[in-house]
Formats: C-alpha cells, sequence, structure tokens
C-alpha cells in the first residue's frame, strides 16, 4: 500500500512538472512573455499589460494633506514588514510592495503608519476598545483571519461595501 502511494505520488508530481514545462513551451510558442514586466514599465508608462491586457487606470488622485493611513496590526509572521517593507531588498514580494506603497504615497499624498503589537490575539481586543469608546485610533487592521472574523461579527469593522462613498463597479474592484 505504502509503495502504491508513493507510485501515485511521484506519478502526480511528475505530471505536475512536465506540465508546468508545457506552458513555458506554450508561452514561447505564443509570444506572451515568461519573465515579468521590467521595473521601468510602470502602470502609468505602460499601455498594456503583461499578456496584452488594457491596463486599468486607478481613482483619480486626490490630495490627503500627508494624512497618517494608521494600520493596527502585530509581529506574526512579520505583519508589519509585509505591509509596508522599510526598504528595498531584492526580495521579489518586498520590493513590489515598497514601490507600490511608495508610488501610492506620492499619488495621494500620504503615509501608512502601522501600529504593531506584540501578538496577534492583542489586536482584536485593541480594536473592540476603541471602538466601544468612539475612539478614531486606527483606519485599518490586519490581523489573524480568526481573529478579525470574529472581531467583524462583533461590530467592530465597518463595511465598505455599504458605504456611497466607494464605487464597487470601478474596474479595480475584485468582484
Amino acid at each position: 500500500m505504502k509503495r502504491l502511494m508513493l507510485l501515485l505520488l511521484s506519478a502526480i508530481l511528475a505530471a505536475s512538472c512536465f506540465s508546468c514545462a508545457a506552458d513555458t513551451e506554450e508561452e514561447k510558442e505564443t509570444g506572451t512573455p515568461s519573465t515579468p514586466v521590467s521595473a521601468e514599465t510602470t502602470p502609468e508608462t505602460a499601455e498594456t499589460a503583461p499578456g496584452g491586457e488594457e491596463r486599468i487606470a486607478g481613482p483619480a488622485a486626490v490630495d490627503l494633506n500627508g494624512y497618517s493611513f494608521r494600520i493596527l496590526t502585530s509581529y506574526w509572521y512579520n505583519n508589519d514588514k509585509i505591509i509596508v517593507p522599510e526598504e528595498l531588498t531584492g526580495e521579489v514580494i518586498n520590493d513590489a510592495v515598497f514601490n507600490a506603497n511608495l508610488s501610492t504615497m506620492n499619488t495621494y499624498n500620504f503615509v501608512f503608519s502601522p501600529v504593531v503589537l506584540n501578538d496577534y490575539p492583542s489586536v482584536t481586543p485593541t480594536v473592540t476598545s476603541s471602538v466601544k469608546a468612539g475612539l478614531d485610533e486606527y483606519d485599518m487592521t490586519l490581523n489573524h483571519d480568526n481573529q478579525t472574523v470574529s472581531s467583524a461579527l462583533s461590530g467592530n469593522h465597518l463595511n465598505i461595501r455599504a458605504s456611497d462613498v466607494f464605487n464597487f463597479d470601478a474596474p479595480w474592484w475584485t468582484r
């Protein structure tokens, strides 16, 4: 039974390797780029996205007068470094988020200001206390999904889909 399971697992892994190789060959045949777009190509300068789709323009620039956008999070799984990286490190995701944040902050004239707690269980009671006291201490939270769901079900979060400020028919919102 163990040998049969090992053989089956090996076959699945081999099939996935062949599948990935076939995609690479297909990209070469169709001319679809197999490498990421260079750093010099930005949404502002590019007319089409990789794959030939038309780029979607984002929301119109609004001057937020240097507003400090406060994100409550914790050190859990480096949440603070994931959402607001401090510098370019050469790591693809870190640098993409850093550049996207910088571009967004420059476009809308604001800064991200993470408020970082030591552990994720501290975030929910902090949000609850702030909401019950009617304080305006945080604009957003990033926390463990279990904690966030229970906090949302308790009524501690704003449902932005119920707000008339956001146009969810705009193309940059996912469905």
